[in-house]
This record gives C-alpha cells, sequence and structure tokens, in this order.
C-alpha cells in the first residue's frame, strides 16, 4: 500500500511540472505581437527647388489732407472731411525659387526655408470729375521670406507649419491732379521701398523617391502700415498717405534633395 501511494505521488508530482512547462510554452504564443511602428523616410539635407502659383493683395491707401480747397468726390474711392481713403484688391501669377534644410528626430522633422518669388500684382483705380484726376495704384514687384518650419513625417508625406520674415519690393501710390491750368495743388505719394513684414502658413510635402519630392503651400503675408508724406506743387507739407498690404498665396512646387 506504502509503494501504491508512494507511486501516486510521484506521479502527480511529474504530471503538476510537466503541466506549468506547458503553460510557460503557450504563454508567449497567447500574448498578442507589439503593434508595427509607423514608418517614416529620412528628411534630413538640404534642398533646392522651385514654385508656381497664384496671390491675391489686398491694399488700402488713407490720404490725410489739410487744404481746404479740396471738394468731395475727387478721389477715386472717394472723399470727405479732408480724408481720402481707397481699397483695391488683385489676383495675380507668380513663380519662384526656394533654398532650405531640414534635421529630423524620428517623426519630427524642422528646419530653415528662403525664398524669392515674382509677381505680376498689380492693379489702379482712376477717376475723373470737374477739371480733376485722381488715381491710387497698388503693385508688388517680388516677394522674399526667411522662414523656420516643422512638421510630422509620416512614412513618405510630412505636413509641416511654417513662419518668418517677408520682404516685397512695395510700388503703390496716390496722386491728384488738375487737367487744366496750372497744377498748384497737385500731389503725388508714393510708396517704392523694399519694406518688411511677416509670412506664416502651412504646406504638405511628398518624397517621390530618395532625391525628388512635390509640396504644396499657403501662405499669408502682412506688411503693416507704410506711410509717405508728400506736398502739392507749392510745397506745403501734410499730405500723408498710409498703406495696407495683405497678400494670400498658394503655391505648387518641386524640390530635389542632396
Amino acid at each position: 500500500m506504502k509503494k501504491v501511494r508512494t507511486h501516486l505521488l510521484a506521479t502527480a508530482a511529474v504530471a503538476a511540472l510537466s503541466g506549468s512547462a506547458f503553460a510557460a510554452d503557450m504563454a508567449p504564443a497567447l500574448k498578442a505581437p507589439p503593434p508595427a511602428p509607423i514608418p517614416y523616410t529620412g528628411w534630413q539635407g538640404f534642398y533646392l527647388g522651385g514654385a508656381i502659383g497664384a496671390a491675391r493683395l489686398n491694399t488700402t491707401a488713407n490720404t490725410t489732407v489739410s487744404d481746404p480747397l479740396f471738394s468731395e468726390g475727387e478721389a477715386p474711392c472717394g472723399f470727405a472731411l479732408d480724408a481720402m481713403s481707397c481699397s483695391t484688391g488683385t489676383t495675380g501669377v507668380t513663380a519662384g525659387v526656394q533654398a532650405g534644410y531640414d534635421w529630423q528626430s524620428r517623426y519630427f522633422v524642422y528646419g530653415v526655408v528662403a525664398d524669392w518669388t515674382w509677381t505680376n500684382l498689380k492693379h489702379s483705380i482712376s477717376r475723373s470729375q470737374f477739371s480733376s484726376n485722381s488715381t491710387f495704384q497698388a503693385k508688388v514687384d517680388w516677394l522674399a521670406t526667411f522662414r523656420g518650419r516643422m512638421g510630422l513625417a509620416v512614412d513618405d508625406t510630412l505636413v509641416y507649419i511654417t513662419g518668418g520674415l517677408a520682404l516685397a519690393q512695395l510700388k503703390s501710390s496716390t496722386s491728384f491732379t488738375f487737367t487744366g491750368g496750372s497744377c498748384d495743388f497737385c500731389t503725388n505719394n508714393a510708396l517704392n521701398n523694399v519694406e518688411a513684414g511677416w509670412v506664416a502658413g502651412l504646406g504638405v510635402e511628398h518624397k517621390l523617391n530618395q532625391n525628388w519630392s512635390v509640396f504644396s503651400e499657403f501662405l499669408y503675408y502682412d506688411f503693416g502700415t507704410k506711410t509717405v508724406t508728400g506736398s502739392n506743387s507749392f510745397g506745403t507739407p501734410g499730405y500723408n498717405t498710409e498703406f495696407t498690404h495683405e497678400i494670400f498665396q498658394g503655391k505648387l512646387g518641386v524640390n530635389y534633395r542632396f
């Protein structure tokens, strides 16, 4: 009887040990595999590119005068209480080049970019009334930006935001002339300078292969208020024009990455 009891205990011990080993072997198989990491490509490095697009220019001109001989209606956009106020907008095409450098930390991409863009943004308003002509012109010859950018890379696509310094060649003006006789009260306030402002926007870039990528970008430019002081033909000061310029630009382009 004692031998039978010993045999049963030995059998139970072996079964328990075998079950534990089997459970240990099965445990890893029953565990869910870890999720695969989101793939991303390498964006770090220097790149050159070009882009074409379209832009919308909105410009206002507020001229304050102190000459009592001005009368209502002598400005192209209306005139009252010795103050002229005009607004105009125009849409044009853009074309430019850019260069930049990106750094990368896993999915996070950050860098700097500089670009130069030609535009044909130009529009003028003229009005003739009685013996006078008045004109308001808004014009932007080119744009340039120096920006930072940062975004997230998922597989071959980078989504980013961008912003920084903007420069523009602005050539906006207001003028008032008599159509006949002397020009004692003619004025011409012209802005013809490279002006600074700010730019911000967002974009998407997609890599076609190791070297080539395409991108789409939307930018907003604001050049604040620029004041020009003029005088009439008598040399009397006090003809101040405040110009404001804002630009909305959308563009498509291609980059070559080294």
